[in-house]
C-alpha cells in the first residue's frame, strides 16, 4: 500500500512538472512575491518575431477610404485657351493646343500634391467640364475648351467613381502670349483666373493674371521648358493662396 501511494506521488509530480515547464511561478513568501524562472526552452524573441497577422489588405482598404474622405475642398477643373495662344522663340514654335496641354499638365502635377485643394477623378470632373458651365464664365465662342479631365486619375471602382462632389470650380483661360524680347527682352502672358463656390454657385475670386517671363536660356526649347515650369508654378501658387484665404 505504501509503495502504491509513493508511486502515485511521483507520477503526480511528473505531471505537475510538465504542466509548468513553460511558465513562470509566483511563489508566495509571506507578503512578498518572488518570480521564479523555470527556464522554458521556447521563449519568444521580441526582436526577431514575425508578424502574427497579415493586415496588408486592411491597410490598403483603409488608405482608399481615407483618400475618399469628404474634405470640403474638392476641386473641379475647367480650362480653355484662345486659338492664338502660341509659343515662338528663336525658331522654336509650339502651337496653341500643345502649349496649353503642357502648361496644364504641369499645373495638375502640382495641384495633385494636395497642399491646397483636392482634385476629383476623371469621370467626376467630366460632369463639371461642360461648355455651358464655361460659357457662363466667359465669352466662350472666343475659346477652345481644353479636356482637363484627361489629366486626372481614372477611377476604376464603380462604387468610388461618383462618390465625391466638387466644392469649388477652378476656371483658367489662357488669353494670349506675346514675345517682346526684341523690345523689352521679355515674354508676357495674360490669363483669366476664376474660382467658383459650387455650394452657392457664385464667383468668389476673379483675376486677370499678367505674367512676365525673362528668357535666360540659350535655345528656344530650353526657354520653353523654363516657361512651362514657371507658368505652372505661378498658377499653382495662386490657387494655393486662394485655398489659404478660404482657410481650407
Amino acid at each position: 500500500m505504501k509503495i502504491f501511494v509513493f508511486a502515485l506521488l511521483i507520477f503526480g509530480s511528473i505531471l505537475l512538472a510538465k504542466e509548468n515547464s513553460h511558465k513562470f511561478i509566483l511563489k508566495d513568501m509571506q507578503d512578498d512575491f518572488v518570480l521564479i524562472d523555470l527556464k522554458q526552452e521556447n521563449q519568444i524573441n521580441l526582436d526577431k518575431q514575425t508578424e502574427i497577422f497579415n493586415t496588408e489588405d486592411e491597410r490598403k482598404l483603409n488608405n482608399e477610404r481615407l483618400k475618399y474622405d469628404d474634405t470640403k475642398r474638392d476641386l473641379a477643373l475647367i480650362f480653355a485657351f484662345k486659338p492664338n495662344f502660341n509659343f515662338s522663340f528663336k525658331s522654336y514654335d509650339v502651337n496653341a493646343s500643345d502649349f496649353t496641354e503642357d502648361i496644364f499638365e504641369n499645373l495638375v502635377l502640382k495641384l495633385d500634391e494636395r497642399k491646397g485643394f483636392e482634385l476629383l477623378n476623371k469621370q467626376t470632373n467630366i460632369l463639371y467640364q461642360t461648355k455651358s458651365n464655361f460659357c457662363s464664365l466667359l465669352e466662350c465662342e472666343q475659346f477652345i475648351l481644353f479636356e482637363s479631365s484627361n489629366l486626372l486619375a481614372y477611377e476604376s471602382s464603380n462604387q468610388r467613381m461618383y462618390e465625391k462632389r466638387a466644392d469649388f470650380l477652378l476656371s483658367i483661360a489662357l488669353l494670349d502670349f506675346k514675345d517682346d524680347t526684341k523690345r523689352e527682352a521679355s515674354q508676357k502672358a495674360n490669363v483669366d483666373y476664376k474660382l467658383i463656390d459650387l455650394h452657392t454657385n457664385k464667383i468668389i475670386e476673379s483675376k486677370n493674371l499678367q505674367i512676365t517671363f525673362y528668357p535666360t536660356k540659350e535655345s528656344g526649347e530650353q526657354n520653353y521648358m523654363y516657361i512651362l515650369q514657371d507658368f505652372a508654378k505661378i498658377l499653382y501658387e495662386t490657387s494655393l493662396r486662394s485655398s489659404r484665404d478660404l482657410k481650407l
